[in-house]
């Protein structure tokens, strides 16, 4: 259990399983004094530290228990005051022992069972308490710390001499911990598989357009200076074609802001068909779409790629009405760049690039729904232009 909470700390950098591990430490050095397999082959030699290494590890053991359950209850989160109270709690754990050695008196005894039993209710408190605040695991690691809870006043009890000696009252604490460690780990694990698929979603989020679902500008602009960088060294081609709904006005007009973005949602999904999966789509206004189209693929093919989009609109979808199907105005650009006209470092300025399909698209003429931007002409070298001024 130890090793696979170090797998688990390094698998999801979390300070509940650091505190896990802590926890699982503790219990293991109290299980060995406990049961005098420390002296018999730890320290055979050291009757002092073996008399003091119970109450040392179940000390310890206890302030580990109460962090665990800071960190697994987010108490920071919910409350600053049960959160100062429990680490100044684990905080007594762990430095009780000092007073507990240099005292070593009944009162002294006593005080460290106190500490252990009132240790068992505040932990359970607190995860309930948690628990009704939201944090769904933390009733079940309520639930996981049963088996030690239940287990735990018989040894106590029979310290303070109110149990007799008995086969119960020895090991309950060795059968509880038995069965409390590897659930925790379970419950633990649940927890963070949990905790990862939101972030992942959180992330998702972050990188895709609200309305429509597509890939955000930024992972377009990433993904487009990858693209170009790999056509480049593969000898391929790619395309950045950009496409406006030309009538969304109209429709926003006609039937009302809902039914414009449903006309967005469904240009969207339409833009979406007609590429590949390894291609992508984004929304970079609010009524213009940039495809990507990945290598390999021919320049030539743009022009049949342009047709499609135009008439995947004019076809319609629901639910937007079909007299007010979306229009597209497509402006397409082949890349990367061969002519060897412009520097490798400009054509990598992938915001220019993208401003520039914009500025086409600005100018291109009402009735005019396709154009095809030329790369640009290579500058005539320096030898043929003074023949010509000659």
């Amino acid at each position: 259990m130890l090793f696979l909470g170090w797998v688990h700390v390094r698998l999801y950098g979390d300070r509940v399983f650091l505190a896990y591990v802590a926890y699982v430490t503790c219990m293991l050095g109290f299980q060995i004094a406990f049961t005098g397999l420390g002296g018999l082959f730890f320290w055979p030699n050291l009757p002092r530290w073996n008399d003091a290494a119970p109450a040392l590890f179940m000390l310890w053991l206890t302030g580990a228990g109460i962090w665990f359950v800071r960190e697994v209850s987010a108490l920071s989160r919910h409350s600053r005051r049960l959160y100062r109270l429990a680490t100044v709690w684990s905080l007594f754990g762990f430095t009780y022992p000092i007073l507990y050695f240099f005292f070593l008196s009944p009162a002294a005894f006593k005080l460290l069972n106190l500490y252990g039993l009132l240790s068992v209710l505040l932990s359970f408190a607190l995860c309930i308490w948690a628990w009704r605040k939201g944090e769904i695991y933390a009733g079940w690691i309520a639930l996981g710390f049963m088996p030690l809870h239940l287990a735990y006043p018989f040894p106590a009890l029979r310290s303070a001499g109110v149990l007799p000696d008995s086969w119960a009252t020895q090991y309950a604490v060795l059968i509880g911990s038995a069965l409390e460690i590897p659930l925790l780990l379970y419950i633990l694990h649940r927890r963070a598989k949990d905790f990862n698929e939101n972030r992942a979603r959180m992330r998702v989020i972050d990188s895709t357009d609200p309305l429509t679902g597509l890939t955000a500008l930024p992972v377009l602009l990433v993904r487009l200076h990858d693209a170009i960088r790999r056509a480049r060294r593969s000898r391929q081609e790619c395309a950045l074609v950009l496409v406006e709904l030309s009538n969304h006005a109209e429709i926003v007009a006609a039937e009302g802001r809902l039914m414009g973005d449903r006309a967005l949602v469904v240009a969207a999904s339409q833009l979406s068909s007609v590429v590949r999966d390894i291609d992508t789509v984004c929304r970079v206004s609010n009524t213009r779409f940039a495809l990507l189209i990945e290598a390999p693929y021919r320049s030539a093919l743009l022009a049949v790629l342009a047709q499609h989009i135009i008439a995947k609109g004019l076809a319609g979808a629901h639910p937007v009405p079909l007299h007010l199907s979306p229009r597209f105005r497509v402006v397409t650009l082949a890349l990367p760049d061969r002519s060897g006209s412009a520097p490798i470092a400009e054509e990598m300025d992938v915001e220019q690039m993208l401003q520039r399909l914009h500025r086409a698209l600005d100018r291109l003429e009402p009735k005019k729904v396709v154009l095809h931007l030329p790369l640009p002409t290579p500058a005539p070298a320096p030898a043929a232009a003074s023949a010509q001024t000659a």
